[in-house]
C-alpha cells in the first residue's frame, strides 16, 4: 500500500458545504510540509494515524452500562403497574 497523504496523520482534509451536508475536496492541508496537497500525493514525511482503541472500547463499555440500568428502571416501572 501506498503511503498517500489521505492517510497520513499530519494530512487534515478540506471539505466545501453542499446542498444538505459537507463534501470532502480532492485536496487538504499538510501540517509537516506546510501547504496544501493533493490526496494522492505520497512524500518522505508521511506519518500513520494514531488511534486509541482503548478509549472507544471504554465508551462503548460505559454506554451499554448506562443501557442496561435504563432499561432495567423501565422494566421495574412496568412490572410496577397493575
Amino acid at each position: 500500500m501506498e503511503k498517500q497523504c489521505c492517510t497520513c496523520g499530519r494530512f487534515t482534509a478540506y471539505f466545501i458545504k453542499a446542498y444538505c451536508c459537507y463534501l470532502r475536496t480532492g485536496c487538504g492541508n499538510c501540517s509537516a510540509r506546510g501547504e496544501t496537497v493533493n490526496k494522492k500525493f505520497t512524500c518522505d514525511k508521511w506519518k500513520a494515524k494514531l488511534r486509541n482503541t482503548k478509549v472507544k472500547q471504554a465508551r462503548v463499555i460505559n454506554s451499554l452500562a448506562d443501557a442496561i440500568t435504563n432499561i432495567s428502571v423501565i422494566k421495574d416501572f412496568l412490572e410496577e403497574k397493575p
